[in-house]
């Protein structure tokens, strides 16, 4: 867990915020021994999902502790990115395996995807969302960019 700490420098005419500054706290680290590629977090700080190898797993935030809520399976290579919709009704993530998965959030639960996007030669390596979050765009590792209308 990290922890922001700001700081905020006052002059006579105006006031200047100075660069965050974050601090690792060992007590609430979690050890998952293997290559954990990507993560989110909700826009309420509640959910937490980490791409670990192939693997998804949503922890739940609460009182700076990390609880497991679920572990989901889909992806068969390592994943990439995440990201969640800004009213934490879905999540979309991206692998190696060539796919995008958008995923339903229930109470931070995903029980199974909504809807899988493969693409033809190369890995997902980031996905974003436009504002009204009817449309993904993806880069992928061979300068190749995917465009999916009304997900």
């Amino acid at each position: 867990m990290i922890k922001q700490q700001n700081e905020t420098e006052v002059t006579q005419t105006q006031q200047i915020k100075m660069p965050n500054r974050y601090e690792l706290i060992d007590q609430f680290k979690i050890k998952l021994h293997q290559r954990c590629g990507a993560i989110a977090i909700s826009s309420d700080n509640n959910l937490v999902v980490i791409g670990c190898k192939s693997k998804l797993r949503i922890y739940q935030f609460q009182q700076q502790m990390l609880k497991l809520l679920q572990t989901l399976y889909s992806h068969t290579l390592d994943v990439n990115t995440l990201n969640f919709f800004q009213n934490l009704s879905n999540m979309v993530s991206g692998s190696e395996d060539k796919q995008i998965i958008l995923w339903p959030l229930i109470n931070g639960n995903s029980n199974k995807y909504i809807n899988k996007y493969k693409g033809k030669n190369s890995q997902i390596l980031c996905v974003v969302l436009n504002e009204r979050e009817d449309q993904l765009i993806s880069g992928t590792s061979e300068w190749l960019v995917l465009h999916i209308d009304h997900i």
